[in-house]
């Protein structure tokens, strides 16, 4: 019926419904529907990993992984998630894949949260890590640099299964990376975003061709039954989109500390500093609430800011 959401049908061997289930040699089950595959793997950490392998003959080519299991090269140039990128990866080994990151070498100080993954930290050697650089001129070097991460991702694409982008910084020139690859293995990308880079403002560079990188994708990626319906306003497939929820993340916990004053409440707002988090709705909240309980608050907010934080 025209407009009816699809069926969601849970992958396991006894269907029933005429269509044909085969193993996986990954250790599942998939579903062959008119010649294409489409496999769903529940990962541990409550992260889910969706990829479709799109034509009979890339994935029959799959029947000869190796015994170890599926390689997957997964992408964030920037590292702009760690934190998810190294719940993903724990789902994916626990799964028997064997992950690797295309990423960026770590600025100083940075906690190494993907040190029990290969890391292949080969874009932003002069812009990003231990050496990075800001300003004008230096954005400009960077987006250099990343047409170079993007020729050295086509070439180590070629050893891996599967290439799962997490992020497109630049659609414009990322799309030709993903075409490129995609002639020989299935590209998935996991939308986080689907507004454009959340709505800030970013230069026209970025967010010059976001529905055409999209839509070069064998299978997208969304957490929300909404952000599935935003791809499909575009005008997206919707047989390339899966929607998996995000699952929660396993932070790392410290002990807690001994408090000068125990009858303070503290309020902590962490992360990279963005529009859309509404840290000036917390500033104002805090601004309209009674003196006498404001006074038992303490506020702290931590990350890097990417928005004006002066007064």
């Amino acid at each position: 019926m025209a407009g009816q959401r699809p069926q969601r049908h849970q992958l396991s061997p006894s269907r029933g419904d005429g269509h044909d289930l085969q193993p996986d040699p990954l250790g599942g089950w998939r579903y062959l529907d008119h010649g294409s595959y489409r496999a769903r793997r529940l990962c541990q950490q409550g992260v889910v990993l969706s990829t479709a392998l799109r034509a009979a003959p890339r994935a029959a080519a799959r029947e000869n992984a190796s015994a170890t299991g599926q390689s997957v090269l997964l992408v964030d140039p920037s590292l702009f998630t760690a934190p998810y990128d190294a719940a993903l990866s724990d789902g994916l080994q626990a799964n028997g894949l064997r992950p690797a990151w295309a990423t960026r070498a770590l600025r100083p100080n940075e906690e190494d949260l993907l040190a029990g993954s290969r890391t292949l930290p080969f874009f932003y050697p002069l812009t990003d890590g231990p050496r990075r650089r800001v300003g004008s001129a230096w954005r400009a070097l960077k987006g250099l640099e990343h047409i170079a991460g993007l020729r050295r991702l086509t070439r180590e694409a070629a050893r891996f299964d599967v290439v799962h982008f997490q992020w497109a910084a630049l659609p414009m020139l990322d799309v030709r990376a993903v075409r490129r690859i995609r002639k020989n293995r299935p590209v998935v990308l996991t939308v986080h975003d689907i507004e454009p880079f959340n709505g800030r403002p970013v230069s026209a560079a970025q967010r010059s061709g976001y529905t055409a990188i999209l839509a070069a994708f064998d299978r997208l990626i969304v957490h929300t039954e909404q952000g599935r319906d935003a791809l499909l306003a575009r005008g997206l497939p919707e047989d390339r989109i899966h929607v998996v929820p995000h699952g929660v993340l396993p932070l790392r916990t410290a002990e807690p500390e001994a408090r000068a004053q125990p009858g303070r409440w503290r309020i902590v707002l962490f992360g990279r500093l963005q529009a859309y988090k509404g840290v000036d709705l917390l500033v104002e909240a805090l601004g309209l609430i009674d003196p006498q309980i404001r006074d038992r608050l303490e506020v702290i907010v931590a990350g890097e800011a990417q928005i004006d934080v002066e007064p």
